[in-house]
């Protein structure tokens, strides 16, 4: 709302709906056969086999577990709002964001039970499950009094307690395959980009990405990182020295597939592709403006 009475807004859904795929080095595209939603937050099992999802659905988040190898798509029975899954190890259980008490807790659920959802991390602040360490523990973004996000590790022997992992001062964070480095993206230098350091040694992080990233995930078939660079996924060799350094070659279009991309996060499997939401068919939005807005409302309100 301007000063003089001019009013704008954007035309649209707030989560636009996308699809999920699979997308190969050279940009193979295979869809999965479930319906386009407005997903919140994917993940891939550990075996590979199914895809738990949030979507947001008539108002509210809901987790959805989608089968891979069979036509199988159920809703998670939990109250309140739920999304953000994050399978945690052995592939039984599920940990994800939800909201009962007006901010972000985090619970877990065992899928082999019909037990109830139980905390993980519930405190006066904002939570937000992240990516899963080689060890078991669970990197969570956790708000702060002053209303940042920092990156945050739980031991799943002592569920509720944290440490801080390494102040990375931004988000989708994801640790390496041999658990001593971690990428994340920060606006640290006015854009998107992604950056890596070691875990537990203090140093600068090196920027890896050119143009802006908006994502990242570690290659399991490759010495690797990928990151998004919309429309294109872009692939960082990587070798680590005689002192355990880490050194980045130079980057290569790994695909290029168009479409409007969910930029929470790629997902690597075994077998090298990536799992991505992509909407394909790049719903436009529109912005719209009212003038002399007040005189627009007198006239329709009674």
């Amino acid at each position: 709302m301007s000063g003089t009475g001019t009013f704008a807004y954007l035309n649209g859904p707030t989560i636009r709906p996308r699809t999920l795929v699979w997308i190969a080095e050279g940009g193979k595209v295979e869809p999965l056969p479930y319906p386009a939603r407005a997903f919140v937050g994917i993940d891939l099992s550990p075996d590979g086999t199914r895809v738990a999802a949030g979507s947001l659905e008539a108002g509210r988040y809901v987790l959805r577990i989608l089968a891979l190898d069979r036509p199988s798509d159920n809703v998670l029975d939990l109250p309140g709002s739920s999304w953000a899954p994050l399978w945690l190890p052995g592939g039984s259980r599920l940990a994800f964001v939800t909201i009962r008490k007006g901010d972000f807790d985090i619970y877990e659920v065992d899928l082999t039970t019909s037990a109830q959802s139980k905390p993980l991390l519930v405190t006066d602040f904002d939570e937000i499950p992240v990516s899963l360490m080689r060890d078991g523990s669970v990197v969570v973004q956790q708000s702060d009094a002053d209303g940042k996000y920092r990156d945050r590790r739980i031991t799943l022997t002592q569920p509720g307690t944290t440490d801080l992992l390494i102040p990375t001062d931004g988000g989708q964070t994801a640790a390496s395959p041999d658990g001593r480095f971690i990428s994340f993206v920060s606006e640290r230098s006015g854009a998107p980009e992604v950056y890596v350091r070691p875990i537990d040694v203090k140093a600068a992080p090196d920027k890896i990405s050119a143009g802006g990233g908006t994502a990242a995930a570690w290659s399991k078939t490759k010495q690797e990182l990928l990151y998004l660079r919309e429309p294109e996924i872009v692939a960082v060799p990587y070798t680590l020295d005689n002192g355990g350094r880490i050194r980045f070659g130079a980057e290569r279009v790994w695909s290029r597939v168009t479409g409007d991309y969910a930029a929470g996060r790629l997902i690597t499997a075994k077998d090298g592709r990536v799992l991505v939401a992509v909407d394909r068919a790049q719903t436009r939005k529109e912005i719209r403006v009212i003038v002399n807005w007040a005189r627009e409302l007198a006239g329709k309100v009674k």
